[in-house]
């Protein structure tokens, strides 16, 4: 029952001082037998369990000469509890060491004594545990260098270190990382070599030193950090801004000039192509001769003659083991299969990408625009848009960046400007890449006859290429101008204005068309009709509007669908009725034959509207050259003008004839036909497609292949096709 209580007392203790673990309760039943042994060592136990710290402190200290272990092990407990003036972790951590150094020594009869009171090799392990963690926590509360310096240093033994090790780098790199100067990444990688951080600091140690030594941006400053750090990571780049410091005005003079000053700066060669680039920027063969004289110097004279050649010859990408490159028309390689992927020549340049890179090369094989873009489309009239991190750029046929990349998007040139989003607003580029109107607006279009419509506030109006507002910010909506007029919305309706702003129509139209034809279509109320570019009524608002109607692409042929409950017909560009409405549906004339449909089925009629071929059809496309594609029972096949089947009714898909050739899809594959339903090519491809006139691209398997059609050959093949 003694006992009992004094675990039950012990225990309640336990809670009121700071939860300490199992290891002081298995102290306490030790103390309840303190009576059983009267020394000093046992009174010291006694006094401890009492919570008499002054006095058990003076007995363990006593004690330490006969029983060491069992002595510095009462220390350390004392000195381990945070409820007496003597709480200290560091000093319960030396006495805990001493008593478990003590203790292996020690004999056999004093191990029996302390064991009584349950001082055990375990329990000293688990104290000198419990206190390592403690002290941990105390260090990591703390959270600071020194503390955590100091339980590495002091608790080097201990389980936590490593632990406490990784958080001091750890902390010490983020300080480092929030002065985010050299110097202190420098002190880090001396002070902690061996933390994870290291190479990462060392990354930012060599980006703040380049960044520091250069922040003059000055060509000297460069020049001086290529002297002095000749192993730095930043070598490239201090070369690449000497390059492009020099040839910021990316004319042909200042590339020679660089080329000149910096012989041994690795952008060399790419200035070299840069100045033949732009001198040869038409491509013509004269002036690709005429480069050989002005420049005798150029290092790649050879590529003068091959692009002599070049100039005329046609280019195709071809692929082998994966990488891609290009062959000619006559399916010779004429460019080493190296590149990831490729895209066709474009403006004599072509899109290639290498190691998740994309830039341009020339039918030379020369890199033209460094790769080292995320993304870059084909050249259109002398520009191709670039990709970075996200924003866009504009490059030239040299490869001159011509605005740093920070837009969000490039639009094509127009009247010589080309609008940009920066900052999600719209603004406006020269050929130069020089911002002269500066983003300002929501929305922006194309300038055309001197004006592009903008948005701002929510409101449409018209600027001119001095970014000047010359046609107020009032409408809802408005569209680019064609010769002289444009569409625009004002309340929800749609009318006409000239390049001044007069208003040439009433806005009271629901939907208004592009002009076709010099027409333009017309809705109010469900009904539709034509206006001229005048705004003037010339064909009623008369006929029922449809989707059928809606999808038309205007005029052609001086004709147009024209329906009214539901029937339809064809009128001419006078509004007169030229064919009735007759028919369900009825499509413009082709080859003298208009497709017509009655009661859910096509058929034919002539221009005298004769129904030549009965409606028999399921649907009915135009007559090309000679034959029309119908359809029935869901496969398509062709007929003659006098309707006489030519092709039966067997394919799931079929392209109207060209030059005596139909591409026909059967079976989930594609293979082409003559006008006598000869299989050309079997129906054995995953997907066919037009490269230029007379030549295809076959795909099969994943493999492809180009055919030249007149000649019925192919001229290039992929392994394996």
């Amino acid at each position: 029952m003694i006992i009992q209580n004094c675990f039950h007392k012990y225990n309640v203790a336990l809670v009121t001082i700071m939860q300490i673990n199992k290891l002081t309760v298995i102290l306490a039943v030790s103390i309840c037998f303190g009576s059983l042994w009267n020394s000093k060592l046992e009174n010291g136990f006694e006094a401890l369990r009492i919570y008499d710290y002054f006095k058990a402190k003076q007995l363990f200290e006593k004690s330490i000469k006969n029983h060491p272990s069992g002595a510095c092990y009462g220390l350390s407990s004392i000195y381990s509890r945070n409820d007496n003036p003597f709480y200290n972790m560091d000093t319960a951590y030396v006495y805990v060491l001493k008593s478990e150094g003590a203790f292996r020594p020690s004999k056999e009869k004093e191990k029996q004594t302390l064991s009584k009171l349950n001082v055990t090799e375990v329990a000293i392990a688990e104290l000198k545990a419990f206190i390592q963690q403690k002290a941990f926590e105390v260090a990591k509360q703390k959270n600071t260098l020194e503390s955590l310096n100091h339980y590495i240093a002091f608790y080097s033994i201990a389980g936590q270190v490593k632990e406490a090790i990784r958080l001091r780098n750890q902390m010490a790199y983020s300080i480092a990382v929030k002065k985010d100067d050299y110097r202190d990444y420098r002190y880090f990688m001396e002070t902690y070599p061996d933390a994870e951080q290291v190479k990462e600091a060392q990354e930012h140690y060599e980006e703040r030193l380049y960044s520091e030594l250069t922040k003059g941006n000055s060509l000297k400053s460069y020049e001086d950090f290529i002297a002095q750090h000749l192993q730095s990571p930043f070598l490239k780049e201090a070369e690449n801004a000497i390059y492009g410091l020099s040839t910021d005005k990316g004319t042909i003079e200042s590339y020679h000039a660089f080329i000149k000053k910096y012989p041994k700066n690795h952008n060399v060669e790419t200035a070299w192509h840069n100045l033949y680039a732009l001198y040869t920027s038409d491509y013509k063969p004269e002036r690709i001769a005429r480069f050989r004289i002005d420049f005798p110097d150029y290092p790649f004279l050879e590529t003068v003659t091959k692009d002599l050649e070049l100039s005329t010859v046609h280019f195709y990408k071809c692929r082998e083991n994966n990488h891609y490159g290009f062959i000619d028309s006559t399916g010779e390689i004429r460019i080493s299969c190296i590149y990831d992927w490729a895209e066709n020549f474009s403006e004599g340049l072509a899109a290639v990408g290498l190691n998740g890179k994309a830039g341009f090369i020339n039918k030379s094989g020369i890199t033209v625009v460094p790769i080292m873009y995320d993304e870059v489309d084909s050249y259109v009239n002398g520009f191709a848009l670039v990709k970075q991190n996200g924003k866009n750029g504009l490059v030239n046929k040299a490869g001159k960046l011509l605005l740093p990349l920070e837009l969000e998007d490039v639009f094509n040139f127009s009247e010589g400007l080309a609008a940009i989003i920066r900052n999600g607003k719209y603004g406006y580029i020269n050929q130069w890449g020089t911002i002269v109107i500066n983003p300002q607006f929501t929305k922006a279009g194309d300038f055309n006859g001197g004006l592009a419509f903008i948005e701002k506030e929510g409101k449409w109006g018209y600027i001119n290429q001095k970014g000047e507002v010359v046609i107020p910010c009032k409408f809802d909506w408005a569209d680019n101008f064609e010769e002289g007029i444009a569409r625009v919305s004002y309340l929800q309706k749609y009318g006409l204005i000239n390049a001044k702003g007069e208003v040439l129509t009433a806005f009271e139209f629901d939907k208004m068309n592009k002009f076709s034809e010099n027409l333009c279509l017309v809705v109010k109320e469900g009904k539709y009709g034509f206006i001229d570019r005048e705004g003037k009524p010339v064909i009623p608002l008369e006929y029922d509007y449809s989707n059928d109607v809606s999808l038309s692409e205007g005029f052609q042929d001086g004709l147009f669908k024209a329906e009214k409950n539901k029937k339809q017909g064809l009128i001419n560009t006078e509004g007169q009725l030229v064919i009735p409405r007759d028919f369900d549906a009825i499509a413009n004339y082709s080859e003298n034959y208009a497709a017509i449909q009655k009661k859910g089925k096509w058929g034919y009629i002539d221009r005298k509207l004769k129904l030549q071929i009965p409606c028999h059809y399921e649907s009915a496309g135009p007559f090309k050259e000679g034959l029309a594609r119908v359809r029935k029972n869901d496969k398509y096949g062709f007929i003659d003008t006098n309707g006489k089947m030519v092709i039966p009714f067997e394919y799931d898909e079929a392209d109207h004839f060209k030059n005596g050739f139909s591409i026909v899809f059967k079976d989930g594959k594609y293979g082409i036909i003559d006008t006598q339903n000869m299989l050309i090519i079997p129906l054995e491809m995953d997907e066919i497609k037009p490269v230029e006139e007379g030549l295809l691209e076959f795909t099969k398997q994943e493999k492809f292949a180009y055919f030249k059609l007149t000649a019925r050959q192919y001229i290039w093949k992929e392994q394996h096709f």
